[in-house]
C-alpha cells in the first residue's frame, strides 16, 4: 500500500504470506536407524540377531510451512530542472530517491 503524503512524497508497506500444507522436507526422511545385517559384506558381530525391519526406510513426513515477508519504503520526486513549470504545462517530475526496506521471508 502506498500513501501519498504531498505531491513530492510517498511512503509504502506491504506484508506477504504464503502457507504450504503437506510439504515433504528432505531433513524429515532420513531414517538414522539401520540394522547392520541388511548391509551386504558388512563384518556383524557374531550374536548379533535381524531384527526383521527392512532399516533404513523413507517415512514420507509431511508438515506445513509458513513463510512471511514485510517491506517499508519511502519515495521521493522533484522537478528535474529545479524550477516550476509554467502555467498549464504538465509538470515534469522524475524520481530522485527511492528506498525500499524488505524483511527476508521467516519461517514460522
Amino acid at each position: 500500500m502506498a500513501f501519498p503524503v504531498c505531491d513530492w512524497l510517498t511512503f509504502s508497506f506491504g506484508f506477504k504470506a504464503l502457507h504450504w500444507n503437506r510439504l515433504v522436507l528432505a531433513g524429515d526422511q532420513i531414517d538414522r536407524a539401520i540394522d547392520i545385517t541388511q548391509i551386504p559384506n558388512f563384518p556383524v558381530p557374531a550374536g548379533t540377531v535381524a531384527t526383521g525391519l527392512n532399516r533404513p526406510t523413507v517415512f514420507f513426513n509431511q508438515t506445513d510451512l509458513w513463510l512471511r515477508a514485510t517491506n517499508v519504503g519511502v519515495e521521493l520526486k522533484w522537478s528535474a530542472s529545479g524550477r516550476r513549470p509554467r502555467s498549464g504545462a504538465a509538470p515534469r517530475q522524475t524520481r530522485l530517491a527511492s528506498a525500499t526496506m524488505s524483511s527476508p521471508l521467516h519461517l514460522l
